[in-house]
């Protein structure tokens, strides 16, 4: 007989979206690390190359991390949770953090997260400045 498995779990899809909220209210160097321990063992669990979380798409990532994908853009320069402005630093109250890059030849998507529990994404420019 054959066996149906959820795909993923419930609990699973749950523990991936905690890693993700506690490291964006810490924004700590080593709960960053366990986010990112937590979000790869989870692709490895089920043997695939991603999983849509609410507010981003997990994929395996270059060099064995993860990369983080935005499931919601902004053009504007804070979140669209909260309003919080996107590039000010911790060290002033900024609670908004980048997550992941995804290098392009014309520019990056970049994958903010910020301490309401919103991830979200942004178009960067290289305005030109692409290496050939």
């Amino acid at each position: 007989m054959c066996q149906i498995y959820d795909y993923p779990k419930a609990e699973d899809l749950l523990v991936m979206e905690s890693a993700l909220d506690i490291f964006l209210q810490s924004r700590h160097g080593a709960v960053r690390d366990v986010m990112v321990s937590v979000l790869k063992v989870m692709l490895e669990r089920y043997n695939v190359s991603k999983i849509c979380l609410r507010w981003c798409i997990v994929c395996h990532g270059q060099q064995g991390g993860v990369q983080i994908l935005p499931r919601e853009t902004t053009r504007g320069e804070v979140c669209p949770g909260c309003g919080e402005k996107i590039h000010t630093p911790m060290l002033y109250g900024g609670k908004v953090s980048i997550l992941s890059i995804l290098e392009g030849p014309f520019g990056d998507v970049c994958t903010y997260g910020c301490g309401c529990g919103r991830i979200f994404g942004r178009w960067e420019e290289n305005n030109g400045m692409a290496e050939k």
